[in-house]
């Protein structure tokens, strides 16, 4: 690289460090023990197709199986492997608990979707805006259907 250097030129002794121009990662994955106290509802790995019936078993059977306690979240949710074509709701996940809260986050990491104890825990109702940037998803009738 020292032959693109001009008389302009900054350059910064890295001592054998990588450097990568432009490259910013503004965000990191937790580590691999966080898995411990989380349910997958998807395979993140192998291109594996369920039904909204097999996340909402899963999601019941595994915290039990696993002694894991209230509130825990369900990871690895991806609906495009979700055979009956739509996304999880409100009504799916008050199927797993109707008495502690449960969150279920997207694939991307962007998306979450919570029962209706989680909802009533964080206080966020039907007469609750949109955050900034977001959207709480509503039916026709403005009722929460998936958070």
């Amino acid at each position: 690289m020292k032959t693109f250097i001009g008389k302009g030129t900054q350059s910064f002794d890295a001592r054998e460090m990588t450097i990568v121009p432009g490259f910013i990662d503004c965000h990191n994955h937790a580590p691999g023990d966080v898995l411990l106290y989380e349910v997958l509802v998807g395979n993140p790995f192998v291109v594996e197709f369920v039904t909204i019936d097999s996340i909402v078993d899963n999601s019941a059977r595994e915290p039990a199986r696993r002694r894991l306690a209230p509130g825990w979240k369900g990871i690895f949710f991806d609906d495009t492997k979700v055979k009956d074509n739509r996304q999880l709701n409100i009504h799916d996940l008050d199927k797993v608990s109707k008495d502690h809260p449960v969150a279920v986050h997207h694939r991307g990491g962007h998306t979450s979707f919570y029962n209706s104890k989680a909802l009533e825990m964080a206080d966020i109702n039907k007469s609750t805006p949109n955050p900034p940037g977001g959207t709480f998803d509503r039916d026709a009738n403005g009722e929460l259907t998936a958070g």
